[in-house]
């Protein structure tokens, strides 16, 4: 080994990341069995970083590669074979290392984006898949494939209430999902497992699937409980009568074919008709007060009301205080065909003990007060 091989070993053992870095750029790790050995090692210390960095470097999975001196399709086959095989051995040191939390996910990354990835996103899941893990699948948006939803559910999410609902909380919503809760129905229904039926039933899926399958094989299973959770779910209306000759011809507890009978005949009777509800007068009630009969609503001084009557039809005059900063603005918005422009009319100083006056006015209106007519003024 080399000076430059050695130099990268070293940072590896260190478990260094910039020190890989800078190591790798200096040699060719791609197709070279160091280059292998190096993530291993990195994955049985822990090193989710470290691990990352190499397979950075190394261009992903590329551990072997076939040299020849005529390229043959059969060679890229087989160095495509014995890369899987590395890259697989991989994934079991990863799930048995200190740290798989972050080894498999570095190791995940090599395939987000692969529109042919050496092996797929199914093959890093088993029921001891981390939350980790599963987070970094589901939040795969690449251009090529889905976010591997199904697998996810079906290899970790079927062994462990917990992980089913974080994968349920992280469903990308395509036209995909629906059929895997569906069937994730069926099969928790079958072992009898009430928690993850509850957790699916929440998330949208489908009691009538395959002629709704989930309530028949609950039944089969003994389970009183999940027998009555998925009745209200079950369009009895359809199926009851169906189900209920199944479960005559299975070794079925009579009781839970009775519960299935007596909810299938209540779904199928006619709906009663409720007699309408007497008609009760109602008084009218009062008439609110309009602005002219409120006492908080004041009305202009002469000098503005007359200011506003001989304005053209349609113009609108407003009054503006700023208690702030004590000035006064009345704007008039005179009418211009369809689109009327605003004119300031006047910008006054006003003394502070007006201006504090107007405030308590204001203050104890609660609101500003606005005249309803032909023009609209701000006022106290």
């Amino acid at each position: 080994m080399n000076k430059k091989w050695k130099a990268l070993r070293d940072a590896v053992q260190q478990n260094d990341v910039a020190k890989v870095i800078e190591a790798a750029a200096a040699v060719e790790l791609s197709g070279e069995k160091s280059y292998y050995d190096f993530c291993k090692m990195a994955i049985q210390q822990g090193s989710g970083d470290v691990l990352g960095a190499l397979l950075k470097a190394g261009d992903g999975f590329q551990f072997s590669k076939v040299v020849s001196l005529v390229w043959r399709d059969h060679d890229r086959y087989e160095e495509r074979i014995e890369n899987e095989k590395l890259a697989r051995e991989l994934i079991k040191e990863a799930y048995a290392s200190p740290n798989p939390e972050t080894t498999l996910p570095a190791l995940y990354t090599v395939i987000k984006g692969d529109w042919n990835p050496i092996i797929h996103a199914g093959d890093f899941l088993n029921e001891d898949s981390p939350i980790e893990l599963l987070e970094v699948c589901l939040k795969d948006k690449s251009a090529y494939t889905d976010p591997p939803f199904g697998d996810c559910v079906e290899k970790t999410g079927l062994f462990s209430t917990p992980k089913l609902d974080f994968i349920l909380s992280l469903d990308p919503g395509t036209y995909k999902s629906q059929p895997v809760i569906d069937k994730a129905l069926i099969t928790v229904s079958a072992k009898g497992d009430i928690d993850k039926a509850v957790l699916l039933l929440a998330h949208g899926a489908s009691a009538d699937t395959d002629n709704a399958e989930a309530l028949c094989v609950a039944a089969k299973s003994g389970n009183q409980d999940l027998v009555d959770l998925l009745l209200p779910y079950v369009s009895l209306k359809i199926y009851g009568e169906k189900i209920v000759t199944q479960l005559q011809y299975k070794n079925v507890d009579q009781s839970i074919i009775q519960s299935v009978e007596d909810a299938t005949k209540a779904a199928l009777q006619p709906a009663v008709k409720t007699p309408a509800p007497e008609t009760v007068a109602v008084e009218p009630a009062a008439a609110e007060e309009t602005p002219a009969q409120d006492d908080r609503f004041k009305r202009l001084d002469d000098d503005t009301l007359t200011e506003t009557k001989i304005l053209p039809n349609g113009s609108t005059l407003m009054t503006l205080f700023n208690f702030a900063a004590r000035q006064q603005t009345v704007i008039v918005m005179n009418p211009s065909g369809n689109n009327p422009q605003p004119a300031v009319v006047s910008f006054d100083d006003l003394d502070k003990a007006f201006t504090d006056s107007m405030q308590e006015k204001f203050d104890a209106l609660g609101k500003t007060a606005k005249r309803a007519a032909q023009y609209k003024s701000v006022m106290g």
